[in-house]
């Protein structure tokens, strides 16, 4: 049967699956949302070649931000961004970059690697041994401070973007050791962050942003704070 999304088929069976086919003529078999944020969704696919791959479904009918309509930002806006600065990252190996892009029925396509696991499921499966645990601890640590020092610029009011919603869901650790940075759907310059609304997912806020305060570059580097300590006693 098809999806209400145009090229979207879904066939019978336990585990809903779609076919989702692309203005360039190319075919992903997909799994439905394996996981959803405030403004997209995640699923696994197969290409026609036989390779797996993650694709983000952005939704570009909405905005972030839209608690606050004095901030709001045009929503194709918000996606052109956040694919800029993934990309941008990803020449440096700190984020996923996509190998194709695409829009169905007012919905932006990512096709991205697969990673093995995000920085939650890495905490639940645990470590082999102290040394191990060490290891991946540190080089999380490196791996993240990295990419927040090129995502912050410096610290230019400029440049400079907050990521706001580092959790451990949003940063994936590959079998290979490999860490990156990754959903910059809430990214945006220090000044534009409304003190209206709390950005963010609560129990990586800092003080700042649950007491509406004025808030900047410092946002990340709490939240990387909690995502390391609950690494390093696996909560």
């Amino acid at each position: 049967r098809h999806d209400a999304d145009a090229g979207i088929t879904a066939p019978r069976g336990g585990l809903r699956l779609m076919r989702i086919m692309t203005d360039a003529g190319g075919e992903y078999l997909c799994t439905g949302t394996i996981a959803a944020g405030a403004f997209g969704a995640f699923r696994i696919a197969v290409s026609t070649a036989g390779k797996f791959k993650g694709i983000k479904v952005l939704r570009s009918d909405d905005a972030p931000f839209k608690a606050d309509p004095k901030t709001r930002p045009v929503r194709r806006h918000a996606i052109e961004r956040e694919t800029r600065l993934a990309d941008e990252l990803a020449q440096r190996g700190h984020a996923l970059a996509a190998s194709e892009s695409f829009e169905i029925d007012g919905k932006v396509y990512h096709v991205l690697p697969l990673f093995a696991q995000d920085l939650h499921q890495l905490g639940m499966h645990g470590f082999r041994d102290i040394d191990q645990h060490r290891r991946v601890v540190r080089s999380v640590a490196r791996s993240l401070a990295r990419a927040l020092a090129l995502l912050h610029r410096d610290r230019s009011e400029v440049d400079g973007h907050v990521h706001c919603d580092l959790k451990p869901g949003n940063a994936l650790y590959d079998r290979d050791g490999t860490v990156v940075l990754c959903d910059f759907g809430r990214t945006c310059h220090p000044v534009d962050i409304p003190r209206s609304v709390t950005v963010g997912t609560r129990a990586y806020m800092p003080p700042e942003i649950v007491r509406r305060q004025p808030r900047s570059f410092p946002v990340d580097l709490w939240s990387l704070g909690i995502v390391l300590c609950e690494l390093h006693v696996q909560i």
